[in-house]
């Protein structure tokens, strides 16, 4: 009976979604000029129906699971995946026929939603230990994006109808929180999760926000109906079971607000100081609170932030003599890093974090085996990258204030200052004392408990991997890196229209000459 009565709801809602979708259609031919409002009311309630269906399935699943009946569960799921299957068949046909051109291209995004609810609800349902969590977060990732995702859009048409706008990734990033905060409380309070505490579920739920509003603001085209529902439901998979949570459940309210007032100030003074951009300042906040969840250390990644960010603040003009040249190796030079630059450097880094997550969980146990690995390799790569990124940036930097001309890496040609491809003696000695003392602090701090002689092996490790991401940046500098002399004198990555193979950007050049570093440790190690 109940299985019978869950299977009429769903068709009724199918029903009512293809109500609404005619409905649409129909007032976008009769008013054209409202067409993406129509559109994203039309996202809103469809979205919103196939969440609290999702929500009713998670339900039923938890009452049929307890009493027995796991057949009558895997059933249900069966014909509610055939269902979201036939709707997604026809939202793709639709776009292809045309009925959801916007401005004369065709909107992908609604045909994304159900195929990303296939993919959540089909994966829940290997999922035989946490099939009613599993669908309760699908459900909640799908209120995310009904709601914070089609509220943001529809305000930030309003400012500027051709890109998304600060205004709309703030509403994203309020009706993100509340929902994930509210939701929280609610499932993880009867379940007697830590989470239920309210100041843990706070953080929880604000960085969670923060993640999906960077995923929402870098997702084109409307891949977002994609991106956000799968990257919402991976964070609740991964986060929800952080011993950080238990840990610190029964936090003093005086603490908690301490902490939290020291955050702000710390953010506050880096984006004053002009040491990040918005964009970096988010990407370096998700970056310090997965690795905090993960338990990898933020030293290094801290180590190289702060003294990187210094040395690069330094005016070359105090150093260089006036009648040389300025030279800066690529147009971001001197100026806050943008998102691009803090993964480019500290992406490895935060992958390493999620990995050791994904290796310690037992969320996807029932999907793909847990390998063991142990968090001192995770830790070990972690200071290992970190060494090569500091060398790397200490030895461009002080090689542009205390070395003469530098010279190319490969053909020894001379070259001016901050040019790619280029190193100097001083340069170099300065990058290898950045590799000593990430080197030491590793021995003192993290080497674990091993013997001296591991202790110095690994100590050599972290002092090598810097020497070598600084040789592997400049040859490949050298060999891909654009080099582009401008009006003013200046060697930049600008005015050079996008990639090849002998047109990287320095981030990118930046990111593989620290994969290379990484994959030598691991395959000596």
């Amino acid at each position: 009976m109940i299985l019978i009565r869950a299977l009429a709801d769903f068709w009724f809602l199918i029903l009512v979604i293809a109500l609404v979708t005619g409905v649409s259609i129909g007032l976008t031919i009769r008013f054209p000029e409202k067409k993406f409002q129509i559109r994203k009311w039309l996202h809103v309630i469809a979205v919103g129906i196939t969440a609290y269906a999702t929500y009713v399935l998670s339900v039923i699943s938890q009452d049929l699971i307890s009493e027995g009946e796991n057949h009558l569960t895997f059933q249900l799921i069966d014909e509610f995946l055939i269902l979201i299957l036939l709707f997604a068949i026809l939202l793709w046909i639709a776009v292809f026929a045309g009925f959801f051109n916007i401005n004369g291209r065709k909107s992908w995004g609604i045909a994304w939603f159900p195929t990303a609810l296939f993919v959540l609800v089909y994966a829940v349902r290997f999922l035989s230990g946490h099939i009613f969590l599993g669908l309760y977060y699908t459900s909640v990732s799908f209120f995310i994006l009904a709601f914070a995702d089609g509220f943001a859009a529809l305000i930030g048409h309003r400012i500027n109808p051709n890109a998304k706008t600060l205004i709309g990734s703030i509403v994203f990033l309020i009706s993100c929180f509340l929902i994930i905060y509210i939701s929280n409380h609610l499932v993880f309070y009867t379940m007697n999760i830590p989470l239920s505490d309210w100041k843990m579920n706070l953080v929880y739920s604000v960085f969670g926000a923060l993640i999906l509003t960077v995923v929402e603001y870098y997702s084109k085209n409307g891949i977002d109906n994609l991106t956000v529902p799968i990257a919402a439901f991976l964070y609740f998979a991964f986060f929800k079971n952080s011993d950080i949570w238990l840990i610190n459940t029964h936090m003093q309210l005086g603490v908690f607000l301490a902490i939290c007032g020291s955050v702000i100030v710390a953010i506050v003074a880096i984006y004053r100081l002009k040491w990040l951009s918005i964009s970096g300042l988010s990407m370096a906040l998700i970056l310090a609170f997965v690795m905090i969840i993960a338990g990898l250390s933020l030293v290094p990644v801290l180590i190289f932030f702060i003294l990187g960010t210094l040395v690069g603040k330094l005016k070359v003009s105090s150093w260089v003599n006036d009648s040389q040249p300025k030279i800066e190796s690529d147009k971001k030079h001197g100026k806050p890093r943008d998102i691009v630059q803090v993964l480019s450097n500290a992406g490895i880094p935060l992958v390493l974090a999620v990995l050791m997550m994904f290796f310690s969980g037992d969320f996807f146990a029932e999907i793909i085996p847990i390998f063991s690995l142990k968090s001192g390799v995770f830790e070990s790569l972690n200071w290992v990258v970190m060494s090569a990124a500091l060398c790397d940036t200490w030895s461009s930097e002080w090689g542009i204030r205390l070395g003469g001309n530098p010279v190319d890496i490969l053909g020894f040609r001379k070259l001016q200052k901050g040019a790619s491809g280029g190193i100097t003696f001083m340069g170099t000695l300065m990058g290898l004392l950045g590799s000593i003392l990430m080197g030491v602090l590793y021995y003192y701090l993290f080497s674990g408990d091993v013997n001296s002689a591991e202790k110095l092996k690994l100590l050599g490790w972290v002092v090598l991997s810097g020497v070598l991401g600084t040789f592997f940046d400049s040859i490949l500098g050298s060999i891909f890196q654009r080099k582009v002399l401008n009006e003013s004198n200046l060697y930049s990555d600008d005015n050079v229209s996008g990639y090849s193979i002998r047109n990287w950007s320095n981030d990118i050049v930046n990111l593989v000459s620290l994969l290379l570093v990484a994959v030598v440790f691991v395959m000596f190690n």
